[in-house]
């Protein structure tokens, strides 16, 4: 059996579009199944995309990115949580992860 070859790696801002990507699948899929109160245009919106761009520059926040064959398949991000219109729910320190 071939061996799978991951790399776990701090995400950069060139990683953005891949990370928004993925936060998309996630909220459309957590949307049909769990919770009809997200906003699943957030991820796009000015406020989502400023999201991500602080969990990857802010020192307070931290954002990982998984690669599998040079493609992004998964991240991971979390940080100082602030109240926010992604959900009309209490915020979280873990905020978003998807893999595939």
């Amino acid at each position: 059996m071939a061996k799978v070859k991951i790399l776990i790696r701090k995400a950069t801002v060139n990683d953005l579009k891949d990370i928004l990507r993925l936060n998309r699948k996630l909220f459309l899929k957590e949307y049909r199944e769990f919770d009809k109160t997200l906003d699943v245009n957030w991820t796009y919106g000015k406020e989502g995309r400023k999201f991500f761009k602080n969990a990857i520059v802010k020192k307070e926040n931290f954002c990982e990115v998984v690669e599998n064959k040079n493609k992004i398949v998964g991240y991971l991000n979390g940080g100082m949580a602030k109240k926010n219109t992604m959900a009309q729910t209490s915020p979280v320190c873990l905020f978003g992860k998807y893999f595939y």
